[in-house]
């Protein structure tokens, strides 16, 4: 599984979760989980807390990473 469709899976998923609360109250569930929660497998550091101390010891792959479209249908390559 690429890093793409992991990403829609887990998009489809909280979708389909949260569906009766709408789109934003969903954005508001993934932001909060980004920058709130503490996950166990990041050393109990929220995931972005995670990705940027990845991407600073990593400068180069970091460099060569491209940012995610938030553009609905977009395709990643």
């Amino acid at each position: 599984m690429t890093r793409h469709e992991a990403l829609q899976a887990i998009s489809m998923a909280v979708s389909e979760r949260f569906c009766h609360l709408g789109r934003d109250a969903a954005r508001a569930v993934v932001a909060r989980y980004n920058t709130e929660w503490l996950v166990e497998k990041n050393g109990l550091v929220s995931p972005k807390a995670a990705r940027e101390r990845w991407m600073a010891a990593n400068p180069k792959q970091a460099a060569s990473c491209k940012p995610l479209s938030r553009k609905p249908g977009s395709r990643q390559e």
